[in-house]
C-alpha cells in the first residue's frame, strides 16, 4: 500500500450526537463533567461495578433561567401586586413585599417601541415608554441528592442548565456515567467535535445497497479513508472541508479498520450519505 499520508488529500470536520454529559468513568470522590447540555436537563445516573452502602451523588449546578417575580406597587390603590404567569394566564395576588420599579418589555413586532408594565386599580395594563430597561433573568443554583442502594440507573428530579461537578459517597470502585434527558426520559443529544480539519482521501461510489442488521440501507455516492487512529463511528456527521466536489454534509453509514498483512490497522474506510 501507498504511505497514507501522501494520499490523505482531503479535509473534513468530524462530528458525533452524544447525551453523554460524562462518560463511563471510574469512581473518585470528586468529579466534573465532559460538558454541559445545550438546554435544561434532567440527569440520568448510571452506576455500574461498585460496592455499595449507602450511596449517594450529589449534583450541584444552575437551574433554567426564570422571570423574576415582580412585585409592583398599585398605582391608584395601596395594595403591593405580585405578577406571575400561570398555564400561560397572567395573574396577579396582593402581597405585603417590597415594590419593584414597574418592569419594561420590547415590542415583538416594532422592536423600536417599549412597553411599561403596571397596575391600576387591580387590573394589569401597558402604555409606551421610551425606557429600554426590560425584565432581568435569574439563574437558580441547585444542588440535587440521588441515592443508590446498589448497581444500576437513578434519574433526577431537577432541571439543569449547567453542572459544575459531582461529589460520592458510599460508593467504592465501579464506574459512572451520566446522560443527559428530557421529562419524558428521552435523550438529549448535543453535537460535539470529535474530528477538526481531519486528513482523509474521497473515493466516489455508484450508490448500492448494503445488507444492515436491521435490513437493507441505501448508501450515497461518497467513500473516505482515514488513519489508523481516527475514530469514525456511525451516524457520525460529515463537514467536507476541501477534496471533494457536490458534498457538503454527510452521515456516516458504514465504518471498518483495514488491517495490514502483520495484523496492525492500516487506515479507516467510511462510506457517507449525503445529507
Amino acid at each position: 500500500m501507498s504511505n497514507l499520508t501522501d494520499i490523505l488529500t482531503g479535509r473534513i470536520d468530524l462530528k458525533r450526537l452524544t447525551n453523554l454529559l460524562l462518560a463511563p468513568t471510574a469512581l473518585s470522590a470528586s468529579m466534573s463533567f465532559d460538558r454541559n447540555p445545550d438546554r435544561t436537563s434532567r440527569l440520568e445516573i448510571t452506576i455500574d461495578g461498585a460496592s455499595i452502602t449507602n450511596g449517594l451523588v450529589s449534583v450541584t449546578g444552575i437551574g433554567s433561567g426564570v422571570l423574576e417575580e415582580y412585585v409592583l406597587q398599585d398605582r391608584t390603590l395601596p395594595q403591593k401586586w405580585a405578577f406571575r404567569i400561570v398555564n400561560g394566564v397572567i395573574n396577579a395576588q396582593e402581597v405585603e413585599d417590597v415594590a419593584s420599579s414597574e418592569p419594561v418589555v420590547p415590542d415583538n413586532l416594532d422592536s423600536t417601541k417599549y412597553w411599561k408594565i403596571f397596575i391600576d386599580n387591580g387590573i394589569i395594563g401597558a402604555e409606551a415608554t421610551s425606557e429600554v430597561v426590560g425584565l432581568t433573568q435569574t439563574n437558580d443554583p441547585i444542588i440535587e441528592q440521588i441515592q443508590f442502594a446498589e448497581d444500576g440507573i437513578q434519574v433526577g428530579t431537577s432541571d439543569f442548565l449547567t453542572m459544575s461537578g459531582l461529589t460520592i459517597s458510599g460508593i467504592d470502585g465501579g464506574t459512572i456515567t451520566v446522560r443527559a434527558i428530557d421529562e419524558l426520559g428521552q435523550p438529549i443529544n448535543k453535537e460535539i467535535v470529535a474530528e477538526s480539519n481531519m486528513p482523509i482521501r474521497w473515493y466516489t461510489q455508484n450508490g448500492h445497497i448494503r445488507m444492515m442488521d436491521q435490513g437493507q440501507e441505501k448508501i450515497a455516492q461518497y467513500k473516505m479513508m482515514a488513519g489508523p487512529l481516527k475514530d469514525v463511528q456511525e451516524n457520525d456527521i460529515v463537514y467536507a472541508l476541501s477534496g471533494v466536489f457536490g458534498l457538503t454534509i454527510g452521515e456516516v453509514s458504514f465504518s471498518e479498520k483495514i488491517y495490514d498483512f502483520a495484523g496492525l490497522t492500516h487506515h479507516t474506510e467510511a462510506e457517507v450519505m449525503e445529507l
